[in-house]
Protein backbone atom coordinates (compact mmCIF):
# COMPACT_ATOMS: atom_id res chain seq x y z
CA UNK A 1 0.00 0.00 0.00
CA UNK A 2 3.01 2.31 -0.31
CA UNK A 3 2.43 4.48 -3.19
CA UNK A 4 6.03 4.81 -4.08
CA UNK A 5 6.48 1.29 -3.84
CA UNK A 6 3.31 0.72 -6.42
CA UNK A 7 5.41 3.22 -8.91
CA UNK A 8 7.94 1.65 -8.92
CA UNK A 9 6.01 -1.42 -9.93
CA UNK A 10 4.11 0.24 -12.43
CA UNK A 11 6.93 1.80 -14.00
CA UNK A 12 8.85 -1.74 -14.55
CA UNK A 13 5.29 -3.11 -15.87
CA UNK A 14 5.86 -0.86 -18.46
CA UNK A 15 8.87 -0.97 -20.05
CA UNK A 16 10.12 -4.15 -18.13
CA UNK A 17 13.16 -2.66 -17.33
CA UNK A 18 15.71 -4.74 -14.79
CA UNK A 19 18.51 -2.38 -14.79
CA UNK A 20 16.05 0.85 -14.50
CA UNK A 21 14.11 -1.40 -11.60
CA UNK A 22 17.09 -1.77 -9.69
CA UNK A 23 18.11 1.83 -10.35
CA UNK A 24 14.61 2.92 -9.39
CA UNK A 25 14.09 0.88 -6.21
CA UNK A 26 17.44 2.03 -4.63
CA UNK A 27 17.59 5.33 -4.84
CA UNK A 28 14.04 5.66 -3.67
CA UNK A 29 13.20 6.78 -0.02
CA UNK A 30 11.77 3.38 0.32
CA UNK A 31 15.44 2.49 0.18
CA UNK A 32 17.04 5.60 1.59
CA UNK A 33 14.99 7.03 4.18
CA UNK A 34 15.70 10.33 2.66
CA UNK A 35 11.78 11.05 3.24
CA UNK A 36 9.16 9.30 5.55
CA UNK A 37 7.26 6.71 3.63
CA UNK A 38 4.34 4.78 4.66
CA UNK A 39 6.94 1.69 4.27
CA UNK A 40 8.74 3.53 7.24
CA UNK A 41 5.37 4.10 9.09
CA UNK A 42 4.31 0.14 8.70
CA UNK A 43 7.56 -0.97 9.46
CA UNK A 44 10.34 1.12 10.46
CA UNK A 45 13.94 1.35 9.86
CA UNK A 46 16.44 -1.54 10.06
CA UNK A 47 20.56 -0.10 11.22
CA UNK A 48 22.26 -3.37 10.34
CA UNK A 49 26.00 -4.50 11.46
CA UNK A 50 28.55 -4.58 8.62
CA UNK A 51 28.72 -8.01 7.47
CA UNK A 52 32.24 -9.47 5.80
CA UNK A 53 31.44 -8.62 2.69
CA UNK A 54 30.29 -5.23 2.75
CA UNK A 55 32.69 -4.21 5.90
CA UNK A 56 35.45 -5.71 3.76
CA UNK A 57 34.79 -3.91 0.34
CA UNK A 58 34.32 -0.76 2.86
CA UNK A 59 37.51 -0.68 3.76
CA UNK A 60 38.99 -1.44 0.80
CA UNK A 61 37.38 1.24 -0.77
CA UNK A 62 37.56 3.63 1.28
CA UNK A 63 41.40 3.09 2.50
CA UNK A 64 42.64 1.96 -0.86
CA UNK A 65 43.58 -1.61 -0.25
CA UNK A 66 43.37 -4.71 -2.07
CA UNK A 67 41.29 -7.36 -1.02
CA UNK A 68 42.50 -6.72 2.25
CA UNK A 69 40.35 -9.64 3.74
CA UNK A 70 42.04 -12.47 1.23
CA UNK A 71 37.93 -13.01 0.13
CA UNK A 72 39.05 -13.64 -3.35
CA UNK A 73 40.08 -17.16 -4.05
CA UNK A 74 43.23 -15.92 -5.60
CA UNK A 75 44.82 -14.13 -2.68
CA UNK A 76 43.90 -17.54 -0.31
CA UNK A 77 47.37 -19.28 -1.18
CA UNK A 78 50.06 -19.41 1.88
CA UNK A 79 49.04 -18.18 5.30
CA UNK A 80 46.10 -15.78 6.50
CA UNK A 81 46.86 -12.63 7.79
CA UNK A 82 45.70 -11.63 10.74
CA UNK A 83 42.62 -9.59 9.61
CA UNK A 84 41.66 -12.60 7.06
CA UNK A 85 41.65 -14.83 10.03
CA UNK A 86 39.11 -12.71 11.88
CA UNK A 87 37.14 -11.75 9.16
CA UNK A 88 36.34 -15.56 8.60
CA UNK A 89 34.62 -15.40 12.01
CA UNK A 90 32.44 -12.39 11.02
CA UNK A 91 29.12 -12.26 10.17
CA UNK A 92 27.71 -12.73 6.81
CA UNK A 93 24.64 -12.75 4.05
CA UNK A 94 24.31 -16.67 3.48
CA UNK A 95 21.15 -19.20 3.02
CA UNK A 96 20.00 -21.81 5.34
CA UNK A 97 19.85 -25.30 4.31
CA UNK A 98 16.53 -25.45 2.57
CA UNK A 99 15.69 -21.72 2.89
CA UNK A 100 14.52 -19.13 0.48
CA UNK A 101 14.81 -16.00 3.11
CA UNK A 102 18.27 -14.91 3.40
CA UNK A 103 20.25 -14.84 6.33
CA UNK A 104 20.77 -11.29 7.37
CA UNK A 105 22.49 -10.94 10.89
CA UNK A 106 21.81 -7.55 12.15
CA UNK A 107 22.60 -7.47 15.47
CA UNK A 108 25.82 -6.72 17.30
CA UNK A 109 27.40 -9.26 19.53
CA UNK A 110 30.22 -9.09 21.85
CA UNK A 111 31.76 -10.83 19.37
CA UNK A 112 31.23 -9.27 16.48
CA UNK A 113 32.54 -6.20 18.60
CA UNK A 114 35.80 -7.87 19.55
CA UNK A 115 36.21 -9.02 16.34
CA UNK A 116 35.92 -5.27 14.89
CA UNK A 117 37.88 -3.80 17.37
CA UNK A 118 40.53 -5.70 16.29
CA UNK A 119 40.52 -5.64 12.47
CA UNK A 120 40.51 -1.49 13.52
CA UNK A 121 43.85 -2.40 15.61
CA UNK A 122 45.60 -4.21 12.71
CA UNK A 123 44.36 -1.53 10.05
CA UNK A 124 45.77 1.00 12.46
CA UNK A 125 48.98 -0.43 11.86
CA UNK A 126 49.28 -0.42 8.37
CA UNK A 127 47.61 3.08 8.00
CA UNK A 128 49.23 5.34 10.58
CA UNK A 129 53.16 5.83 9.95
CA UNK A 130 53.23 2.72 8.11
CA UNK A 131 55.82 1.90 5.39
CA UNK A 132 54.80 1.35 1.81
CA UNK A 133 53.40 -2.03 1.33
CA UNK A 134 54.28 -3.40 -2.40
CA UNK A 135 51.26 -6.09 -1.72
CA UNK A 136 49.47 -2.97 -0.94
CA UNK A 137 50.34 -0.19 -3.32
CA UNK A 138 47.38 2.16 -3.49
CA UNK A 139 46.76 2.14 0.28
CA UNK A 140 46.14 5.60 2.45
CA UNK A 141 48.47 5.98 5.08
CA UNK A 142 48.77 9.09 7.56
CA UNK A 143 51.65 10.09 10.23
CA UNK A 144 51.22 11.76 12.97
CA UNK A 145 53.87 14.40 12.74
CA UNK A 146 52.34 17.85 14.39
CA UNK A 147 52.16 19.41 10.99
CA UNK A 148 49.56 16.83 9.47
CA UNK A 149 47.82 15.81 12.75
CA UNK A 150 44.52 18.18 11.94
CA UNK A 151 44.20 16.65 8.34
CA UNK A 152 44.76 13.93 9.04
CA UNK A 153 41.85 13.68 11.92
CA UNK A 154 39.73 15.42 9.29
CA UNK A 155 40.38 12.60 7.19
CA UNK A 156 39.35 10.20 9.64
CA UNK A 157 36.11 12.10 9.78
CA UNK A 158 35.34 12.18 6.22
CA UNK A 159 37.49 9.09 4.34
CA UNK A 160 36.55 6.70 7.89
CA UNK A 161 33.41 7.89 9.10
CA UNK A 162 31.89 9.40 5.65
CA UNK A 163 30.98 12.38 6.98
CA UNK A 164 30.71 15.37 4.30
CA UNK A 165 31.46 18.30 5.07
CA UNK A 166 28.04 19.98 5.18
CA UNK A 167 26.71 17.43 8.06
CA UNK A 168 26.06 18.94 11.25
CA UNK A 169 27.86 15.94 12.90
CA UNK A 170 31.39 16.54 10.86
CA UNK A 171 32.89 19.41 13.60
CA UNK A 172 31.94 18.24 16.26
CA UNK A 173 33.26 14.44 15.11
CA UNK A 174 36.49 16.11 14.37
CA UNK A 175 37.03 18.30 17.95
CA UNK A 176 36.42 15.28 20.02
CA UNK A 177 38.98 12.88 17.64
CA UNK A 178 41.53 15.37 18.10
CA UNK A 179 40.33 15.67 21.86
CA UNK A 180 40.97 11.62 21.86
CA UNK A 181 44.48 12.51 20.37
CA UNK A 182 45.68 15.37 22.47
CA UNK A 183 44.66 13.59 25.54
CA UNK A 184 46.60 10.24 24.62
CA UNK A 185 49.81 12.30 23.99
CA UNK A 186 49.30 14.49 27.13
CA UNK A 187 49.31 10.83 28.94
CA UNK A 188 52.37 9.89 27.25
CA UNK A 189 51.67 7.99 24.72
CA UNK A 190 53.93 8.66 21.47
CA UNK A 191 51.86 10.47 18.55
CA UNK A 192 52.31 7.29 16.99
CA UNK A 193 50.19 5.33 19.47
CA UNK A 194 48.03 8.19 19.72
CA UNK A 195 46.78 8.57 15.68
CA UNK A 196 46.63 4.75 16.04
CA UNK A 197 44.08 4.84 19.16
CA UNK A 198 41.88 7.86 17.24
CA UNK A 199 41.75 6.23 14.09
CA UNK A 200 40.63 2.94 15.95
CA UNK A 201 37.61 5.17 17.17
CA UNK A 202 37.00 5.91 13.92
CA UNK A 203 37.28 2.75 12.44
CA UNK A 204 34.43 2.02 15.11
CA UNK A 205 32.05 4.69 14.50
CA UNK A 206 28.25 3.87 13.80
CA UNK A 207 28.64 5.62 10.10
CA UNK A 208 31.59 2.74 9.82
CA UNK A 209 30.22 -0.36 11.21
CA UNK A 210 26.45 -0.04 10.12
CA UNK A 211 24.49 -0.39 6.96
CA UNK A 212 21.43 1.71 6.98
CA UNK A 213 22.48 4.74 9.10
Amino acid sequence: NDKLFQAIVADFTTNMDWNGLVKELLASPITTNATQTTTYATNGEVIAVSRRDHLCAKVNSRLGFDDICQLDAANQTGAKSTIAQIVSGMPSDGYGRGGVIPVLPNQPTLFYRGGLENICEQLSLQVIDAKVNAKQPNAKIWTSTAANVAGDISDFAHIIMGLTSSDDRTQPVIDALTGEFTTATANGATATDAMRSTFVTACLAPTFIGIGM
